[in-house]
């Protein structure tokens, strides 16, 4: 997916087109898949964000990728399945930018670095 990503970034749509087949023909049941890439750079790379989220479920990246795209964290949405208490930001979507997106410093990494105190915490 980071090949494709550079590729339409670099303007080279075909290239990956060509380079999504690969990925998902190899994951396909039956060996050919049957999406319809799009044609504009930026449609083509919400696909690739979404194919991606899709192939990486549930291995951690999803915030990652939201934060180095800017995207903002929508869990609101109607029919979501996200159970209310467990929405970071509660009843509002999170723009990237949003300080409820950013780690705070581990209590014990602040207390055992002379080099860095309270002050240094991540609202």
């Amino acid at each position: 997916y980071i090949k494709a990503e550079s590729e339409v970034r670099t303007n080279d749509i075909e290239a990956a087109k060509k380079t999504l087949d690969l990925i998902s023909n190899a994951r396909a049941k039956s060996g050919t898949h049957s999406y319809t890439w799009a044609s504009t750079p930026e449609a083509l790379l919400d696909q690739i964000f979404v194919q991606k989220r899709i192939e990486l479920w549930g291995e951690g990246h999803a915030l990652f990728e939201f934060n180095r795209l800017e995207k903002t964290i929508d869990r609101t949405y109607q029919g979501t399945n996200h159970p209310a208490a467990n929405i970071i930001g509660g009843d509002r979507p999170l723009p990237w930018h949003d300080a409820l997106r950013t780690f705070q410093i581990p209590i014990k990494e602040i207390e055992g670095d002379d080099a860095i105190t309270e002050a240094d915490q991540n609202p």
